[in-house]
């Protein structure tokens, strides 16, 4: 075990790649913490972040033989946490009962005047958390969210990589769920889905 202690990611991935148990639970251990402190950051649960985490070793370990090749591991594996939060958060919105009676809504184009008052709350409170956010982050949802820029484009922009722009648009939208309730962060999470204006 000591040895693969000084061995670099990607000499851990090869030995993967083979079927290396040894090297993959030193990799698991070399990264686990900071993913989890990651996770936590985008989803706001301790036992939800654990859980991706363990869902993203699973998958490298699943497909071990198709990660030999990736030169940048460490940057992978935050991107894999990141693409599984916001799986995550669909997820949510899809189970949700707000979900479905809101879809039925929109197939009829029609809103109750309960249900508009609950959406420009929801707006104020959205508000109210984007002003809270570190500048960064708030500068990258405005341009993302409401000037309609693509990551690329704010990436070029702000010269960001794409990655960072994304990282920050993620830890914006977990930012906002924890400032909000309960309920208003499941209807928040169903607006960012299916792309309501200024949410």
């Amino acid at each position: 075990m000591q040895h693969y202690l000084q061995l670099e990611d990607q000499n851990l991935i090869h030995l993967i790649s083979s079927g290396d148990e040894e090297a993959f639970t030193v990799l698991y251990n070399r990264h686990k913490d900071k993913l989890y402190a990651f996770a936590m950051d985008l989803v706001g649960s301790n036992d939800k972040a654990y859980d991706l985490v363990q869902e993203v070793f699973l998958k490298i370990w699943e497909q071990r033989t198709n990660f030999a090749e990736k030169e940048i591991f460490a940057s992978y594996l935050y991107q894999m946490v990141r693409n599984f939060s916001m799986d995550y958060f669909r997820t949510i919105v899809r189970e949700s009962t707000l979900y479905h009676m809101l879809s039925a809504s929109e197939k009829e184009a029609v809103l109750t005047p309960e249900s508009f008052i609950e959406y420009r709350d929801l707006q104020q409170k959205v508000q109210i958390a984007i002003n809270n956010l570190p500048p960064r982050q708030k500068e990258i949802y405005i341009m993302h969210k409401e000037e309609r820029l693509k990551y690329n484009e704010i990436a070029e922009k702000l010269n960001l990589s794409v990655s960072t722009v994304e990282n920050h648009f993620c830890r914006a939208i977990g930012s906002i769920r924890l400032y909000l309730n309960s309920e208003y962060s499941t209807v928040f999470l169903y607006c960012l889905v299916i792309g309501l204006d200024n949410v």
